[in-house]
């Protein structure tokens, strides 16, 4: 897990400024800090790589990593580097190292471009090769890992993080892209576009290849969800669901530095702890955030399972009183808004966990690839059992799922997914909140999402599909900005691809029932996890209480009311100091809509000219 930056020239004539390319790699040294690497040829090509070191700490696996006439710098974990180097032997490979580095460059060597369809991990990597002056760029298959990239001014750059390229060449990557921003703000869209908040950076989106030569650059995508249906019956569909989900685990846990899990009172990260528990030679460390006093605080319940483990249970108490210095922390390492309020607490557990471990597995991808927020898939299984004529088991899953959510809640979250583009800006407009722009934000393209491209078989798994492509990919991104930036490694146990494979082309019965998501999931872990998580079917994603933090006099209103003579004018002050007095007099809870506003604010104060 490490930080990557790089310049192709294909235009320019005037050598790298490798000062610069130092400060670059210099500004992303949270991602890395166990060693800097970059390299150049010719002034026309640099590679340039900061080490968090993972697997085989020795020098000789440091980057840009050189094996016959291929360089890389490569960020992420190939988690069956084992295998791939063992089945490279057989063929003739020889290796100075036990890196999966190493093995990236040797498959390269013997597969071609093909070689990523072999990996099982994630990925941003470049490869340079200096035989054919080509560059070949991947990203993994779901978006883990990031990889920003921009052609201009006759060059290729790429780097993890957006203030590489920012302190490479200022003037022409820091201008905002103020699109992306209206759409944050009006629909919460982020990481899962290929547009960025900077106006000449995008990103490669996953599962895709990008080649890069003197005469050109195209794309390829490598990899989609599958549409075939799986024939097993239940029994042995449970049996092979097993066999992944602990595999899955077992690759996540090759490490030569110390290991821990993030745990919350959830069956995703609880399974993972179980599989887990017998594979530790030693009490690994489990991290839990806790809201004492509030109902809806998870860490009894994760220590009581922890303790059971062998585990050593952290508690991470949250503290809002420095809320806002926090939030803008994590603003200037997420290079953009974010809507989930989890990240707040996400930082805290990270900057605990760091004190101890490097590396930690987390349950990030479950909901989306099982069905686990079953609320706002259950219409769409409902009218699958309808158009298939099984009427019986539609009404009798229709019974169950009222039992625990309300008709009404699920039909209007249905109906809001639904929603074109021009009735969402409707919405906006009846309810007042399209007010809230001006000027720059006036502007507004709608996103409309990838919905041409779905690969799908069923409408469950066109709605799972939606949901792995876009909320998750969002997820991703601030997963990987917060653990990067106390140079930690997360691990995605849900993310194997064999299983994502596995799990999309089960029949929609196996993975929903009524109000129960995960069905499949469940029913293999009965007997692991204990029933008080494992059953309860309306458990919600993370929790992060705001009330308190946009009470009247708040740093976080201060910051919502500032201006800047500095910035545009984005948000009308009326209307913020309308919805403010509506939350803090409990007529509305305006909390996410505030939460986006005061993220923005951070990020113009950060990052806008």
């Amino acid at each position: 897990m490490c930080g990557i930056f790089g310049v192709f020239n294909l235009a320019n004539r005037q050598p790298i400024n490798t000062s610069a390319a130092e400060d670059a790699l210099e500004i992303i040294a949270h991602r890395g800090p166990d060693a800097a690497g970059l390299r150049e040829w010719e002034g026309q090509v640099c590679l340039g790589h900061r080490r968090l070191s993972i697997i085989d700490l020795r020098s000789e696996s440091n980057q840009p990593f050189t094996y016959e006439h291929l360089h890389i710098t490569f960020n992420g974990e190939i988690f069956n580097y084992k295998e791939l180097r063992s089945l490279l032997v057989k063929v003739g490979f020889v290796f100075r190292t036990a890196s999966d580095t190493e093995v990236i460059l040797a498959s390269y060597l013997h597969w071609g471009a093909d070689c990523v369809n072999h990996f099982n991990g994630m990925w941003a990597f470049v490869i340079y090769d200096q035989k054919n002056h080509t560059l070949f760029c991947s990203r993994d298959r779901f978006g883990i890992k990031p990889f920003n990239y921009s052609f201009k001014n006759g060059r290729f750059c790429f780097a993890s993080e957006i203030k590489a390229l920012i302190a490479f060449d200022p003037g022409t990557y820091r201008s905002t892209n103020y699109n992306a921003i209206s759409r944050f703000c009006r629909e919460t869209v982020g990481a899962q576009t290929e547009e960025t908040w900077f106006d000449n950076v995008l990103r490669l989106p996953p599962a895709h290849n990008l080649f890069v030569s003197l005469n050109g650059h195209h794309f390829e995508k490598y990899w989609d969800y599958p549409t075939e249906k799986n024939r097993l019956n239940y029994q042995d569909a449970k049996s092979e669901y097993r066999s992944l989900f602990e595999s899955a685990v077992r690759l996540r846990l090759r490490s030569d530095v110390p290991i821990g899990l993030t745990l919350s009172g959830g069956v995703d990260s609880a399974s993972i702890a179980c599989q887990v528990s017998p594979h530790q030679e030693k009490p690994l460390q489990t991290y839990t955030a806790s809201f004492p006093g509030k109902t809806f605080d998870e860490y009894p319940v994760a220590r009581a399972l922890s303790e059971k483990l062998g585990m050593n249970s952290v508690e991470v108490q949250l503290d809002y009183s420095n809320y806002v210095s926090t939030l803008d922390r994590i603003i200037y390492h997420l290079e953009s808004g974010h809507g989930s309020p989890a990240i707040f607490p996400l930082w805290n557990i990270t900057e605990r966990a760091k004190r101890n471990i490097t590396v930690y597995l987390e349950g990030q991808g479950a909901d989306e690839l099982l069905a686990g927020y079953a609320n706002s898939v259950f219409v769409d299984h409902f009218l699958d059992l309808v158009a298939s004529g099984n009427y019986q088991r539609a009404l009798g899953e229709l019974n169950s799922h009222r039992k625990v959510w309300p008709i009404k809640e699920t039909l209007l979250l249905y109906l809001r997914q639904q929603l074109p583009a021009s009735w969402r800006t409707r919405y906006r407009e009846f309810t007042g909140l399209e007010s809230l722009y001006r000027n720059e934000l006036t502007n507004h393209r709608p996103y409309e999402g990838d919905v041409a491209i779905l690969n799908a078989d069923s409408k469950l798994n066109r709605r799972l599909q939606l949901q792995h492509r876009n909320g998750l990919v969002n997820l991703l991104h601030y997963g990987d900005a917060i653990s990067m930036a106390h140079s930690l490694e997360n691990r995605l146990p849900f993310l194997d691809y064999r299983l994502v494979e596995f799990v999309y082309a089960l029949p929609s019965e196996y993975k929903i029932s009524g109000a129960i998501g995960k069905k499949i999931h469940r029913d293999v872990m009965n007997g692991s996890v204990p029933d008080a998580i494992l059953k309860n079917a309306n458990k919600l994603g993370f929790v992060s209480p705001l009330k308190e933090v946009f009470t009247a006099g708040s740093e976080a209103v201060d910051v919502l009311q500032s201006t800047d003579a500095r910035q545009p004018e984005l948000f009308d002050r009326r209307a913020i100091a309308k919805l403010l007095k509506a939350h803090q007099n409990g007529s509305v809870n305006h909390e996410r809509i505030l939460f986006k506003l005061l993220g923005t604010k951070l990020w113009l104060n950060r990052y806008a000219q």
